[in-house]
């Protein structure tokens, strides 16, 4: 009993003096991003149950359409508007209009558009995909009021809001199955979480008596610095764009060329792929504020300790799960979606394949953005979709969802190892053999570096 009270109080002690030390603002998208991975995770397997591959398929290709159409818009110019508000200058405030104003043209094309895809299709699919588009843009204008929170560091209510509609989003999927109502009210739900997003927002923006702001920028769509504006955050359009195409480009080509049960059974192998970076996700999210702290010191020693550390962590937590996932990969699928999904294993084991990378690329991504070397990403990004595009436009035909699979996992190890080229190479590889050689070393040097009180 007194070794069970010790393991505990080293717990409590751990959560205590360590990770209480980081930034507010960093634990709340943390909670955010954790809350949702385990949610994503158990209603899916629910969902995917229910829906069996073939309507599974055809959700897939709603979101897919709806994503790559018109849902890269608002993180899109999130960066700028935040920017824009922190400056706190009446020219600054001005350009946030202008992207309000930029919003307001988007929402009116999404609709378009969506009208458009309702009209010339009359399969399922397509309808279905028309209407997501069409529903999902008429939310865009309300994440002016999400902008403004975060540039203030309401991290807090951004989050309650977000994980409240996915809350009750959720529930909402679980009496669709329950009640069996089918596909149309399943996609219903996940057009309910952004609108539900929406509402929240727009409650919140009505208490703060804000709505003049969308009046200035009505008044703005009609301004000549309106077109300036757009020329000027189009790269960053642009940059949204491809990365949302990055993760994307092998579901289109797969729902352009298979049938949907295919997608269906294709999309379940890259939602557990997703599902599986959520742990780089929250530990990149959570040491990063102490990374650039660390960074700024005059004295490396430190920054190096903890990217080590980090880096041990990640590269046997992905040596671990490649194996597992290889050797497991039918019974795994089995287990949490049934018999119906027992095609899935084999893509699910060449998907994993490229995990060791992608944990790596996400320690580059944290040192790339430390180094102002941004634009790197971009162009790392570029190489992976020209390489899965032409890759599954060969395999794709021939070899279904398992070339599907091949191309995208060569194409995130190509260019994953393209990148770690582009900047201070021996670097970067240096800190990846230490990581290797000396696990154990790092990783105790991580734990002293995350439970010393911050100063």
């Amino acid at each position: 009993m007194l070794i069970h009270l010790h393991w505990y109080d080293k717990i409590c002690s751990f959560i205590e003096t360590g990770f209480m030390n980081f930034a507010t603002g960093a634990l709340w998208v943390v909670a955010d991003k954790v809350i949702k991975a385990l949610g994503s995770l158990l209603v899916g397997v629910m969902v995917t149950r229910y829906l069996g591959p073939t309507d599974l398929g055809i959700l897939n290709y709603g979101l897919l359409t709806m994503t790559v159409c018109m849902g890269f818009i608002p993180g899109g110019l999130k960066y700028y508007a935040l920017k824009e508000l922190s400056a706190n200058t009446d020219a600054a405030y001005k350009n946030f209009q202008l992207t309000v104003a930029q919003l307001l043209l988007f929402t009116g094309l999404g609709f378009l558009a969506g009208l458009g895809m309702l009209s010339f299709f009359s399969q399922k699919n397509g309808f279905l995909a028309g209407l997501m588009v069409l529903l999902s843009a008429l939310s865009y204008p309300l994440y002016a009021l999400k902008y403004r929170l975060e540039s203030v560091g309401d991290f807090k209510r951004v989050v309650l809001i977000d994980n409240t509609a996915f809350v009750l989003a959720s529930l909402a999927k679980v009496t669709v199955v329950v009640f069996d109502w089918g596909l149309l009210a399943m996609s219903a739900t996940y057009l309910l979480e952004v609108l539900l997003v929406a509402a929240l927002l727009g409650k919140s923006l009505a208490k703060q008596h804000s709505w003049a702001l969308y009046a200035q920028a009505a008044r703005l769509l009609n301004s000549k610095d309106l077109l300036p504006h757009v020329r000027s955050t189009l790269p960053l359009l642009l940059t949204a764009f491809v990365s949302t195409l990055y993760l994307r480009v092998d579901q289109l080509i797969v729902a352009g060329y298979l049938a949907p049960d295919q997608m269906g059974l294709y999309a379940t192998a890259m939602r557990i792929q997703e599902i599986s970076s959520i742990l780089p996700v929250v530990l990149t999210t959570a040491l990063y504020p102490l990374l650039a702290r660390q960074y700024a010191m005059p004295n490396g020693h430190a920054f190096v300790q903890t990217y080590r550390g980090m880096l041990s962590a990640l590269v046997y937590a992905a040596i671990a799960l490649i194996g597992v996932v290889h050797f497991f990969s039918l019974e795994i699928t089995t287990a949490f979606f049934g018999e119906q999904f027992k095609d899935t294993a084999k893509p699910l084991s060449w998907l994993m394949l490229s995990t060791f990378t992608t944990y790596l690329g996400f320690m580059w991504h944290a040192w790339m953005v430390l180094e102002g070397q941004g634009r790197l990403l971009l162009r790392s990004s570029l190489v992976s979709i020209a390489l899965c595009f032409v890759g599954s436009m060969w395999l794709v035909p021939r070899y279904g969802i398992v070339g599907a699979a091949i191309s995208t996992s060569t194409a995130f190890i190509v260019s994953a190892l393209y990148a770690f080229t582009l900047h201070q190479p021996k670097v970067f590889m240096a800190h990846v053999r230490h990581a290797l050689l000396h696990p154990w070393r790092n990783l105790v040097g991580l734990y002293k570096v995350v439970t010393q009180p911050a100063t």
